[in-house]
């Protein structure tokens, strides 16, 4: 599996720290393949994908494979304007998150041969967590560090109880690297500072590469889908 970074590239040429949103072309087709409430229970979609599936201390999502069993959740309510219209509220006010003992935390999807959109949903929940610095971590998606996945520190890029997002597309086309010897998308969150921690996760295909639709500094950037 290769990661489709063309708008790292474009970004090294611009010579700015700038954020790329990416979306699929308006001729690809696309199908939620998976959706995870990480850390909380099962919530009804709000359009005609999917429900998003549970994934508690009580009962783990399946595609949990690694790290500490720890949820947490909160009941303020989220600034959802940088998300999509179809992302439930409840889905953000929940996190699991890891401890520094034992594996990364790692959720493994075992899909298809082709091309996957990776949705990972991201907040500052955790009231003593909303100062710069508090909490950064990484995210590797198939072994493979993508720059706007980099130290993500929640507070300082939005601030607290404001939910946000990243894309990162994926070619899934051989089980020669993969657990088991299945094709699946690999995603795991390595400790940089304090605990990482996730609020949801979509995997979507799409049968056309994302293309550059806008370069805008992370203030003005409303959405990454």
């Amino acid at each position: 599996m290769k990661l489709v970074n063309a708008y790292q590239r474009l970004a090294l040429v611009l010579g700015c720290v700038c954020v790329v949103t990416l979306l699929a072309t308006s001729a690809s087709a696309q199908t939620v393949v998976y959706r995870v409430n990480c850390g909380g229970g099962t919530v009804a979609s709000l359009d005609a994908g999917p429900d998003w599936s549970a994934d508690s201390v009580a009962a783990p999502s399946t595609y949990w494979a690694a790290g500490s069993n720890n949820t947490g959740s909160t009941g303020a309510a989220i600034d959802m304007s940088l998300l999509p219209t179809n992302v439930p509220m409840s889905v953000i006010q929940a996190e699991r998150y890891d401890v520094t003992s034992g594996s990364e935390m790692k959720y493994v999807f075992p899909v298809d041969p082709g091309t996957y959109e990776v949705r990972l949903y991201f907040a500052e929940i955790f009231n003593p967590g909303c100062v710069a610095g508090f909490r950064q971590f990484d995210v590797l998606i198939e072994g493979e560090l993508d720059s706007s996945l980099d130290n993500i520190d929640p507070f300082a890029e939005f601030g607290c109880n404001v939910g946000f997002g990243r894309l990162i597309v994926v070619q899934a086309d051989s089980p020669a690297d993969d657990d088991a010897g299945q094709v699946d998308i690999d995603i795991e969150f390595i400790h940089q500072i304090e605990n990482p921690a996730i609020k949801a996760i979509e995997v979507v295909t799409t049968d056309a590469p994302p293309v550059r639709t806008e370069i805008q500094s992370w203030g003005a950037v409303k959405g990454w889908f």
